[in-house]
């Protein structure tokens, strides 16, 4: 019976996540057809929950979430736009790291706005 209404079960109890800061960003070796990988290493002690659904850049069939266990790596694959919807482009891209936000640079000055087209974890 306590559990036929959802205001009376209680939210699971999970661990505290990192700290964005934990997240060391790095400029990864070229990808063919990219015009910059980064690398996102957790240097932290705890899980890291990674996400780019909400950045206007990612492309609508990219995964959208990584969890880095510490050690953890993951990377994502940026390139011009090829449709070019966005002359004011900008030179960094949004992350969320376990909720807040974190922007990172861009080694590249886009003409027409990013494409964030590969998101994945070793």
């Amino acid at each position: 019976p306590s559990q036929l209404s959802a205001s009376t079960v209680l939210p699971p109890q999970l661990p505290d996540g990192c700290d964005s800061a934990d997240i060391a960003v790095e400029t990864g070796e070229p990808v063919p057809d990219a015009d910059q990988a980064i690398v996102l290493v957790n240097t932290g002690s705890r899980p890291c929950d990674i996400d780019i659904s909400d950045s206007p850049d990612a492309d609508e069939d990219l995964e959208p979430s990584v969890v880095l266990e510490p050690g953890g790596v993951a990377h994502v694959l940026v390139s011009e736009d090829p449709e070019c919807q966005d002359p004011n482009a900008s030179t960094e891209i949004e992350l969320r790291i376990n909720g807040a936000s974190r922007l990172v640079p861009l080694t590249f000055t886009p003409e027409c706005g990013v494409e964030l087209w590969a998101f994945f974890s070793d």
